[in-house]
């Protein structure tokens, strides 16, 4: 789904391109996975760092040790208003094959492990985010200088990991405390969404690293599933 997106976000910006020569664009993509509540990057070099270094860190991140061998990244409000995730490894996409690159990338770097259940169990969350920057010079016919007018959005695509019922997962120790994160956020998910559909005066987006960092997308109303 992310790399048919990308491909699609190609094709529309590069005809609307054809269409009118005064439309350029660029978009660059960062990828991320929230794993035990703690945000990695996973397009940095620190990224490759192994599972048990991220357990660590998570560790350390709980008893409010900053020392680890894979540090993680704090999600936060810009000073314009929106979500980010500053020092968030950002790559220039100019074809849809670097698209498959750093997808692959990314990939190799998430958090996975054996379980009863699954050969490949996704331990954490994965977001990629595809900011996207288009400028179109207007010129008007009063003024013969042009002007630029610049719109900016952020696209997120969400791979969830799966919930898990430990009865039958058979986890235990690490992978035990890494499920029970995994089912907490994916409640808390829930619980935004739920509170967004009644109308609530209060959306829990804090419960939770996720649901924190969309809370943009999801209150918008331009999320789907």
């Amino acid at each position: 789904i992310s790399y048919r997106t990308c491909d699609k976000l190609f094709h529309l910006l590069s005809h609307k391109q054809e269409q009118n020569p005064q439309f350029t664009f660029s978009l660059e993509l960062g990828m991320l996975e929230i794993y035990n509540d703690e945000v990695y990057d996973l397009l940095s070099s620190s990224g490759a760092s192994s599972l048990a270094d991220k357990l660590k860190s998570s560790n350390n991140s709980k008893k409010g040790s900053k020392k680890s061998a894979s540090s993680s990244l704090d999600v936060r409000r810009s000073q314009d208003g929106r979500m980010e995730v500053p020092n968030l490894t950002k790559e220039t996409m100019t074809s849809v094959d670097d698209v498959m690159k750093l997808l692959a990338r990314g990939n190799q770097n998430r958090a996975t492990a054996i379980t009863n259940m699954n050969e490949h169990s996704s331990r954490s969350h994965m977001v990629l985010s595809v900011d996207v920057c288009s400028t179109t010079m207007i010129t008007d016919e009063d003024d013969d200088e042009p002007e630029s007018q610049t719109t900016k959005a952020t696209l997120f695509l969400v791979d969830l990991a799966g919930s898990e019922r430990v009865k039958n997962s058979k986890v235990e120790g690490d992978q035990l405390k890494e499920a029970g994160y995994i089912n907490k956020s994916l409640s808390a998910l829930g619980n935004v969404m739920e509170a967004l559909d009644k109308k609530a005066s209060h959306i829990p987006y804090r419960d939770s690293k996720l649901t924190y960092l969309l809370q943009d997308a999801l209150g918008s109303g331009n999320s789907r599933t």
